[in-house]
């Protein structure tokens, strides 16, 4: 059985990869930073829950020990700047740093990063892949990017694989707030709590990818055994389309499939020019391992039935 670690494995991406690993039969770890009562929640019996300070030398390697495969999911997101938001004195690249010294330190094998295809900011149009050229634009995906050459910097010993991932949806395992802001799950929620769709931007671009296909990548990526593959990927879907035509797909999936029938409501941002420059995420360098998205349409029905089980 492989020994997983998820640093931010509480989150929304980390719950279900921790889910997905230890159905199997993986051994999977996860980090927190808050305090582990005794009658917390239960987790499946191959997923544990440790305690790690940041500034313990001791804790990180009890974490790191006999660990084969490190899943780094802690970083900066859309809404977020170059702190922890739990710590504003701690810096994100230097922790990056530490993660990956102790890493090295307790011989661990392989860490897998999850980056964003945001990283690729003004060259994000036409056909894109893993020879495109970063150029980010927000703070964020600069974050993500820089961390990115960190660990292909320092990464000596551990086989370091980024994911440069797109737009994710899917059903969270752990409770998850946060999620519902997400575009996929926004309009899914929507649907059930407002009666409605209600779209901005809707001339925007998007590169949906379902969880269950995320969680499947995962997977592959710790098996993988060749020390010749690359060391970046794009994690997509590789099929593009407008924010509005999304929310039609979810209408038309709502009428076939639940009998349920809700308008969509366009709104324009006034004084906000929209994103109409139309790009391809290439996932030809996950192709070449296997991977075949496919489940795009599973996940959005599951995720279609958690939201009107949340409002009826």
């Amino acid at each position: 059985m492989k020994n997983i670690l998820l640093l931010g494995g509480l989150g929304y991406l980390g719950g279900r990869i921790a889910k997905y690993l230890s159905d199997n039969n993986y051994s999977v770890k996860i980090t927190t930073r808050k305090r582990i009562e005794k009658t917390s929640v239960k987790y499946d019996q191959n997923i544990k829950v440790m305690s790690l300070s940041y500034n313990s030398e001791i804790q990180f390697n009890e974490v790191f020990k006999d660990i084969d495969c490190l899943i780094f999911l802690i970083g900066p997101d859309a809404h977020s700047n170059n702190r922890f938001v739990e710590n504003k004195i701690l810096d994100y690249s230097n922790f990056s740093k530490q993660i990956i010294k102790y890493a090295e330190l307790n011989e661990i094998n392989k860490i897998i990063y999850f980056s964003t295809v945001h990283v690729y900011g003004k060259n994000l149009i036409g056909s894109v892949d893993e020879t495109t050229d970063p150029s980010p634009i927000h703070s964020f995906a600069t974050d993500h990017h820089n961390v990115e050459k960190i660990i292909l910097n320092h990464s000596k010993k551990t086989k370091p694989i980024i994911l440069r991932c797109s737009n994710s949806f899917g059903v969270p395992y752990f409770n998850n707030e946060k999620c519902w802001s997400l575009v996929m799950n926004y309009f899914c929620d929507s649907a059930f709590k407002n009666k409605s769709l209600t779209v901005k931007s809707g001339n925007s671009f998007r590169d949906f990818v379902p969880l269950s296909d995320i969680t499947k990548v995962v997977k592959q990526l710790i098996e993988l055994k060749s020390d010749n593959t690359p060391k970046i990927f794009n994690l997509s879907s590789s099929k593009t389309i407008r924010i509005i035509d999304a929310a039609r797909m979810i209408q038309n999936r709502l009428e076939k499939y639940f009998n349920y029938s809700i308008p969509i409501i366009e709104k324009t941002n006034k004084g906000k020019s929209e994103e109409k420059n139309y790009f391809v995420i290439k996932n030809n360098l996950l192709k070449s391992l296997t991977f075949l998205p496919n489940a795009i349409d599973e996940e959005l029905d599951r995720l279609l039935h958690l939201c009107k089980t949340r409002y009826t």
